[in-house]
């Protein structure tokens, strides 16, 4: 009741208008980011560390993550260049963004909304595992960044909960199907929805245009005037939804169904589409572990 009651006493007096602010994102994931965006032929292996050691607290989360049981490496690994060296670069990468974005978790002030961005985290890192698989499957265009799309998603999310953790967190708490509110329920409270609010938050931070690009139309992705990176939009635009059901559902789930039709992005890959499903169910296991190694 007490959740309803802060909503609806929201909707009375909040219009589409408030003074908005984005959380300060590491400037880890920004320089990761476009690093990954002008990789050449071969790999920038110096600058990945340098900018690794630069932030202390992701160094460590790096090699927490590449000690965690999801490695299995026989032996502890205590530096960066080492994790390089056994994982590749841009293994190393993912787990550089995903650190860095753990940090945002420090600018909540409540346990109920730490929650909230443990599920919006787990749910972006399943995005970003599944849009990687398929784009190392299909070798596309701009493939390097698949992995940052999908770890990028639901950044709106984290700037609504930023702006009004406990309007956001009644709002969670009240949704019809028991998870995330919808784009609908957020403009109906807010007057505008965490997709709208990704898109802004990567020029505010400065993100390499074609990863805002992607994020901004890959629900449509034969929008994109790119056409080099509709391939990467349109798996953007399957790894999301099954990303939802793994973490809605779990590993046991019932066998992926998009809600959505799966032929208008097939279009622009070399699959039909029960070659799609076939793939996002072969690697629910290995993403639900990988989601849990966090």
């Amino acid at each position: 009741m007490e959740a309803q009651h802060a909503l609806s006493t929201l909707r009375d007096r909040r219009g589409p208008d408030f003074d908005l602010k984005f959380p300060p994102l590491p400037k880890t994931v920004a320089e990761v980011s476009i690093l990954l965006a002008e990789q050449g032929d071969v790999p920038d292996t110096p600058r990945l560390v340098a900018l690794t050691h630069a932030d202390p607290v992701v160094a460590t989360g790096v090699l927490r993550r590449i000690n965690s049981a999801y490695y299995g490496m026989s032996r502890e690994v205590t530096a960066v260049r080492q994790a390089v060296f056994l994982l590749g670069f841009q293994e190393v990468c993912n787990l550089v963004l995903t650190a860095a974005m753990l940090e945002l978790r420090e600018i909540l002030a409540s346990d109920e909304q730490r929650d909230i961005f443990h599920q919006i985290i787990r749910e972006s890192l399943a995005a970003a595992f599944y849009a990687q698989e398929l784009a190392l499957h299909w070798d596309v265009p701009h493939g390097n960044t698949a992995f940052t799309v999908g770890l990028l998603h639901n950044v709106g999310r984290l700037v609504l909960l930023y702006n009004s953790p406990d309007e956001y967190e009644a709002l969670w708490q009240t949704t019809e199907t028991g998870g995330a509110p919808t784009a609908v329920e957020e403009r109906c409270i807010f007057g505008l929805d965490h997709a709208s609010l990704t898109t802004q938050a990567c020029e505010r931070w400065k993100l390499p245009p074609s990863i805002g690009a992607v994020l901004g139309a890959y629900r449509s992705p034969a929008s994109l005037e790119d056409e080099a990176l509709q391939p990467l939009a349109r798996i953007l635009a399957l790894s999301v939804p099954a990303a939802e059901t793994l973490c809605r559902l779990g590993p046991g789930a019932p066998p992926f169904e998009p809600s959505f039709a799966l032929d208008p992005l097939v279009e622009g890959l070399p699959a039909a589409t029960e070659e799609l499903v076939a793939l996002i169910a072969g690697q629910r296991s290995r993403a639900a572990r990988y989601v849990e190694s966090i």
